[in-house]
């Protein structure tokens, strides 16, 4: 049975014409340093690799010096990041699609766009509740406390008490945020500074700039290329000595040549990132 000190949830709906599409899967665009995956039907860590579709139930943690970016569409719209040394559960309350993330601790930062009217994308936690309807925002969360910050748009949040009775509530605006204390009202606004605001441009900076960035060759693919490059080598060597034993004239030698010459390689791929410590 998973515990966490957070419950973070959201609601995000993609648009095709007039009707909506729930998200069913989100993807692993990115990882860096240590990023691991449990699937809702397994009892084991796996190390989380970029392609992998992540759906209801399953669970992802990032290490100290770790992060990763999920994708909650086809067009790259909609994604978050999770941040160093944080748990987050996909989850759902109904039936057709996710509609929550669970958070134990951590941070993650999360971009929805054209989510439909009425609709919301929300974050609850065991003394507050937080949702949208299409912005740029970030939630950390600890034992103690969380922390919502909006970069675009605006937040409500919701405060509850233990009992789960709700005890004041506030909109957060563009530029803004919020500390709720575990099972306390929120706190006042709080202007974000230039080093808050400039955090939260990179980050989607960075996120936006690698999901228009072609894929990588993967290095097995590349290897199963120059493996089969060589095969064609040694085939054509043999054909050739299979003719000059045949006293086949050097002329026909000539011709398949340039066929055996191998093309340019360029640089070495570079490492893997570095891991990260400790979960």
């Amino acid at each position: 049975m998973k515990k966490y000190c957070i419950l973070i949830g959201f609601l995000a709906v993609l648009f095709v014409g007039n009707a909506f599409i729930p998200i069913q899967a989100a993807e692993i665009s990115y990882t860096e340093g240590a990023v691991q995956v449990q699937f809702a039907a397994e009892n084991m860590w796996k190390r989380a690799k970029i392609g992998t579709r992540i759906d209801i139930g399953d669970s992802i943690r990032t290490a100290r010096r770790s992060k990763a970016d999920i994708v909650l569409d086809d067009e790259k719209k909609n994604f978050i990041r999770i941040e160093e040394n944080t748990l987050l559960i996909f989850n759902s309350t109904q039936s057709g699609g996710m509609n929550r993330f669970d958070l134990s601790h951590g941070k993650i930062y999360a971009n929805v766009e054209e989510v439909k009217a009425g609709l919301t994308f929300e974050v609850n936690t065991p003394s507050a509740v937080a949702g949208v309807r299409g912005t740029w925002w970030s939630v950390e969360s600890d034992e103690k406390k969380d922390e919502v910050s909006v970069f675009e748009d605006s937040v409500f949040v919701k405060a509850y008490d233990k009992a789960k009775k709700l005890i004041g509530e506030i909109v957060v605006p563009e530029g803004f945020k919020t500390i709720i204390e575990r099972f306390k009202r929120p706190g006042e606004l709080i202007q974000l500074t230039t080093e808050d605001r400039g955090s939260g441009a990179e980050t989607k900076g960075d996120i936006s700039k690698r999901l228009k960035k072609k894929p990588k060759q993967d290095k097995k693919n590349k290897l199963d290329e120059v493996n089969k490059h060589q095969e064609n080598i040694d085939k054509i060597s043999k054909i050739k000595e299979l003719l000059e034993d045949r006293g086949v004239d050097k002329d026909i030698e000539e011709r398949i040549q340039p066929v055996i010459e191998p093309e340019e390689e360029g640089g070495e791929e570079g490492g893997e990132e570095g891991g990260g410590e400790g979960w």
